[in-house]
Order: structure tokens, then sequence, then C-alpha cells
């Protein structure tokens, strides 16, 4: 039994995944992989509340652990070679074996680039009009092929309200795309009154 304190926030997540990642034999692996190990080892402390289903499939905590991996990385402590890999890297693995009895990573100040125009390498569109989820690549030409009504308009307008969400707020993009109020864009059979944008960036 695991008399370890329950994790509260997505931080918590964070010193676990590493302590996990320390522990395999290559330092890391397949996500795939990783996440159920990450459940054996620490479903004592995770709540049922992080136990809930995204509609984009997933539960909670594994969002959180995923998240975690971008945290990670930006401490220079796991490095991801290849997509779906999460690897420790020997910064990673120094911390560890320096800090045994630690409950959790230093706080941790992201230095701010003067520029950064970071380039959207995926898009994840969930409950807009009909689109229910939908995730694509990008790449530096895209061409959108499709049957009649296949729903390759609302792709396009989804995108667009993205931007305009960005640029003025919901209300704003609402209005701009002549609609009457934000139900109006949702997808109409959606358990959620949520439309959700997932972006994976990539630093030029």
């Amino acid at each position: 039994m695991n008399n370890k304190p329950m994790f509260e926030t997505q931080s918590d997540y964070e010193l676990p995944l590493l302590q996990l990642l320390y522990t395999l034999p290559n330092g890391g692996g397949k996500v795939s992989e990783i996440l159920p190990r990450f459940e054996e080892k620490y479903r004592d402390q995770i709540p049922q509340k992080d136990y809930k289903n995204f509609e984009s499939g997933g539960m909670r905590w594994e969002k959180n652990v995923q998240w975690c991996r971008y945290y990670l990385k930006e401490r220079g402590f796991l490095d991801a070679p290849r997509r779906g890999i999460w690897q420790i890297t020997d910064e990673g693995r120094r911390w560890v074996e320096e800090n045994p009895k630690a409950n959790r990573l230093p706080s941790f100040r992201r230095e701010k680039p003067a520029q950064l125009n970071p380039i959207i390498k995926a898009i994840t569109i969930e409950n807009f009009r009909s689109i229910r989820h939908f995730t694509f690549d990008l790449e530096p030409l895209n061409v959108l092929l499709g049957y009649n009504a296949a729903g390759k308009s609302n792709i396009v307008e989804a995108i667009s309200f993205l931007t305009d969400v960005i640029k003025g707020g919901v209300e704003r993009a609402v209005q701009t795309k002549g609609r009457e109020s934000f139900e109006d864009i949702l997808y109409r059979k959606a358990t959620t009154p949520v439309i959700r944008f997932e972006l994976d960036l990539e630093a030029p």
C-alpha cells in the first residue's frame, strides 16, 4: 500500500514521471508502454477525479503525465528523440541521483525568448460544428480532400475560428462567423459545452 499523498495538481505528476523514467532499463521508451507503467506504480496516488475520461479519449491523469513531458523537457530532464518516445537525459538522471529524498522538483522559471514563432505540427479539433474529434498533422503544404458534405469546410472554419479567438476572444469570433451564440458552433451531439483545440507546436 502506497502511503504517499495523492496527486492534487498537474505539477505533482512531474517528479514521479522523472523517477519512473530513471528506473526503466533504457531510461525511457514508448509512451504507450510508459503510461501503463506509471499507473501501475502510482495508482494509489492518482485521485479518482483524474480518472475522468475526455471526449478525445484518454483520462485526465494521462493528459497530466503527457503535459509533464513538456515541462520536464524544458528543464532539460527529458528528451523526445522521436514521436511517441520519451527518454530521461543525463541531466535528469543526475538530478534524481543527487536528490533521492526529494518529494517534488524545484520551482522553475521559464526564460521567455525575445521572439518565438513556433511551427504548428498538428491540430486536434473537438466538438466544433460537425466535427466530434479530428486530428491531423501539418506539413509546409497541405491539401484537404474529401467527398461532398464530408466536413472539409468545417475544418477550414474551425482553424479560422481558432485564429479569431486568439486575436479577439470567443465572443468576437462567434460574431465573425455570423452566429448568434457559442452553442451555434458547438457540435450538435456534444456531451459537454466545450470546444477544444489542441496544438502540437515545435520551436523553429
